[in-house]
């Protein structure tokens, strides 16, 4: 049987808990990295997820999952990221900003 909205909740939530959602729901295009941090390696479609409320990427799905679950202790996944962040934000209003730590 299909399943009803009701039953849709709890994947979602536990997607949203995790900080990321699916592939499905999130275009390669849309991405804000077009590397993968960790390998250099052009990111792939079925290895995206959300950091920071941006859309980033991976080469491969088991590093995407690595970063989903352990965001805290990814330092340099994490520092890649916030480059790319800061950079499109100096691009479109002309002038550095920090945002607070509190929204990783």
């Amino acid at each position: 049987p299909p399943m009803t909205p009701r039953a849709l909740l709890l994947p979602l939530a536990l997607l949203a808990l995790a900080g990321c959602s699916g592939p499905a729901y999130h275009r390669i295009d849309e991405a804000l990295n077009e590397e993968c941090p960790r390998s250099g390696k052009r990111i792939s479609a079925d290895a995206l997820t959300t950091y920071r409320g941006r859309i980033v990427g991976f080469c491969k799905v088991e590093c995407r999952d690595d970063f989903a679950a352990h965001v805290g202790e990814r330092p340099e996944d994490r520092a890649f990221f916030d480059r790319l962040i800061a950079a499109t934000y100096v691009e479109a209003y002309g002038e550095a900003h920090v945002e607070p730590a509190t929204a990783r």
